[in-house]
């Protein structure tokens, strides 16, 4: 189980997603975001074909990231996991 945190109680659901917030899990309501500005290099350090493999993931190395590697992952409330978006069509880049 990743390490989690609340979700900050003066953040909306509107704001998650515009930080880059995606649900990574339903069930436990855990959302989380690509973390860092070099995602793809931490995400292909880990693994023998590195940029290579992070390449031919194409749209789904965002999801990749968010479920494996991204240390920013909060519990939202029950009804916002249908207002984010899953992890599979989240956003592919870093928010500051």
């Amino acid at each position: 189980m990743p390490k989690t945190k609340q979700a900050p109680l003066t953040m909306t659901a509107k704001q998650a997603a515009a930080r880059g917030y995606a649900i990574v899990s339903r069930a436990s309501c855990w959302a989380a975001r690509i973390d860092r500005p070099d995602w793809r290099d931490a995400l292909a350090a880990d693994h023998p074909d590195g940029p290579k493999w992070v390449k031919a993931l194409g749209a789904s190395a965002g999801d990749q990231y968010r479920r494996c590697k991204s240390r920013d992952v909060i519990v939202v409330p029950q009804g916002w996991v249908r207002l984010l978006p899953n992890s599979g069509s989240g956003m592919n880049e870093f928010v500051a």
